[in-house]
């Protein structure tokens, strides 16, 4: 510091002050003497507010922000959205929903008419799956009245 100090003197260094520390964010990488004006130190991460990973403390943005996106995350459904981070409950399985059908599908959300009813119980099995659609219009009809 004193040979800089005395080049300075002599006119052979231009004396340039500000923060040289380069772990601050007010670092100036042409200062040659540090004037005290190193203040925020620098924390990596994400520092954009709608980021799930949001750090209140960051100074420096990483780049490494999280989004959640809300979607249908099963690939299987007929609405699977790549881009959804987090499953909203929104996803449609088409399939048979009928538990008496010989290709019930447990994982299906949304009846598609593709049920094979067995022949044994076929009048019996009507008569369930019309009552069950007859439930699912009044069921219907009740939340649409309750809006």
């Amino acid at each position: 510091m004193l040979l800089f100090l005395l080049l300075a003197y002599l006119g052979g260094v231009k004396a340039t002050s500000g923060c040289t520390d380069p772990l601050y964010t007010e670092y100036n990488a042409d200062a040659n003497t540090d004037d005290g004006t190193c203040s925020t130190l620098i924390v990596l991460g994400c520092t954009i507010v709608l980021a799930s990973n949001y750090n209140p403390d960051a100074t420096v943005n990483n780049n490494a922000c999280v989004y959640t996106i809300f979607g249908c995350t099963n690939a299987a459904a007929s609405n699977y959205d790549s881009t959804a981070t987090t499953d909203d409950g929104s996803c449609i399985i088409p399939g048979c929903t009928y538990r008496a059908a010989n290709n019930y599908d447990s994982a299906a959300t949304t009846d598609d008419g593709s049920c094979i009813i067995p022949e044994w119980d076929n009048a019996d099995a009507l008569a369930i799956r019309h009552a069950e659609l007859m439930v699912r219009k009044v069921d219907a009809a009740c939340a649409t009245d309750s809006q």
